[in-house]
């Protein structure tokens, strides 16, 4: 009797440290970083006369996720992916974009602690599109599906939180036809993120 007793109280310990140690399948975080737009396609009239362009930004963003199998999860996210400037002799074009996301992350440990990942999806986009010249302003939005395609490493720190790097390419943001705004871009991003699994 002593001996089965003394079996089920280990069992019990053992099975409570297995219950602590394990999480559940859903996990939020945040990320924040370097944006870069690049591929512009913009409508002549917007930039004649003028090369100074400023395509770097910082970007941001927060995202959700189900874990549903050790190297399969699924994400939706938000991103800002920062302004895109560009000045001519006459006007200043200021375009700014983001971004909802929905990607699946393919991931393949290197031991226990890290993993590398990818992540393959779709974007909804918006864009919005200052123009100010010497005859007056004008702003056009414009929304639009895209590809997201990433590149990541995830570091666990404990059982709950996680710490990632990764890079994001996005195509293609805004429209160069001149009705829909007349302009059109990619964008990079390399950023830092954390994540809590609860």
């Amino acid at each position: 009797m002593k001996v089965s007793i003394s079996a089920v109280l280990i069992t019990a310990l053992l099975g409570s440290g297995a219950v602590q140690a394990s999480t559940t399948n859903w996990y939020v975080g945040g990320k924040a970083g370097w944006s870069k737009f690049h591929n512009v396609d913009m409508e002549p009239a917007f930039k004649y006369g003028g090369d100074e362009a400023d395509s770097d930004d910082v970007s941001f963003g927060a995202f959700m996720g189900y874990q549903f199998h050790k190297n399969v999860a699924v994400e939706l996210g938000y991103d800002w992916l920062g302004q895109y400037k560009k000045e001519s002799v006459w006007s200043e074009s200021k375009v700014s974009a983001q971004m909802l996301q929905a990607t699946v992350r393919l991931s393949a440990p290197m031991n226990s602690e890290v993993d590398v990942y990818t992540r393959l999806g779709g974007a909804m986009t918006w864009t919005e599109h200052k123009l100010s010249s010497i005859v007056g302003s004008a702003s056009h939005d414009e929304n639009k599906a895209a590809f997201v395609g990433a590149l990541g490493m995830q570091y666990a720190i404990d059982n709950n939180w996680s710490a990632r790097i990764e890079y994001q390419y996005v195509t293609k943001l805004g429209d160069s036809d001149v009705e829909n705004g007349g302009v059109s871009m990619s964008n990079s991003t390399v950023s830092m993120g954390m994540l809590y699994r609860f």
